[in-house]
């Protein structure tokens, strides 16, 4: 309700209707942009904590083959990422305005 009511009061005050849904949008962005920091970063649950918890298992064990398990789990894990990420930027450019998302492509 908080937020709704600010970005209501922002939308009149700077001209009306487009201002309200930037601003919501704009919201949409800053949470989803909190929630992947917390899922990558944070310190007890998340994804950089848990790869750190595998790995250091493995290096416990410490028999003949660790070296081998260790490199497999990072080739595991590198291509879990790789398709995370794939899939939040294939997101990212799904919540992008198309005009938008056009003019950043011709640029580059």
């Amino acid at each position: 309700y908080v937020f709704g009511s600010t970005s209501h009061a922002h939308g009149e005050a700077h001209g009306g209707r487009s201002n309200e849904a930037s601003g919501s949008e704009e919201m949409a962005l800053i949470v989803a942009r909190a929630l992947l920091q917390r899922v990558i970063s944070d310190p007890h649950n998340g994804l950089q904590a848990r790869i750190n918890d595998l790995l250091s298992s493995i290096d416990r064990v410490g028999d003949f083959d660790a070296g081998a398990k260790k490199l497999d789990t990072f080739v595991v894990i590198h291509e879990k990422a790789a398709g995370l990420f794939a899939l939040l930027k294939d997101a990212a450019d799904r919540m992008i305005p198309q005009d938008l998302n056009e003019s950043n492509t011709s640029i580059h």
